[in-house]
């Protein structure tokens, strides 16, 4: 052979193509990675937010008093904040007794929010009860 055969292996130019390739897919997994933990942190959140609304809801009618507009509460370092308390009007339903079938129906609701990484977030949780 005189050494003007095929070369067998990668040139410097392949190699540095493929690092590249490896590089951008590496970077773009961990993209993604980072939105779905954000995401599932802010799912945690939102139950926490549904189950405080729900507790402070339940307290309000077996209290027949509603809660402080300050209310806070804090869980697991996040502090969820309870702004609103809104009567929502439901099928002509208000916060006022009604009378119907011999009931009064009461429609209260409250709303929580909540700020994290991506921003300042509410959920919303109404009940209607007949008395």
């Amino acid at each position: 052979m005189n050494g003007h055969g095929k070369e067998n292996g990668f040139t410097l130019i392949e190699a540095m193509v493929a690092m590249v390739i490896a590089a951008t897919i590496l970077l773009a997994m961990g993209l993604f990675t980072v939105a779905v933990m954000r995401s599932d942190n802010t799912a945690k959140q939102r139950t926490v937010a549904t189950h405080v609304a729900e507790q402070q809801l339940e307290q309000w009618f077996s209290t027949n008093t509603a809660p402080a507009q300050a209310t806070t509460v804090t869980v697991n370092g996040t502090t969820y904040q309870l702004q609103s308390f809104d009567a929502i009007p439901v099928s002509g339903v208000s916060n006022s007794p009604m009378t119907g079938a011999g009931t009064n129906t009461n429609a209260r609701a409250i709303t929580v929010y909540w700020k994290n990484a991506s921003g300042v977030h509410q959920v919303t949780v109404a009940n209607m009860q007949r008395m």
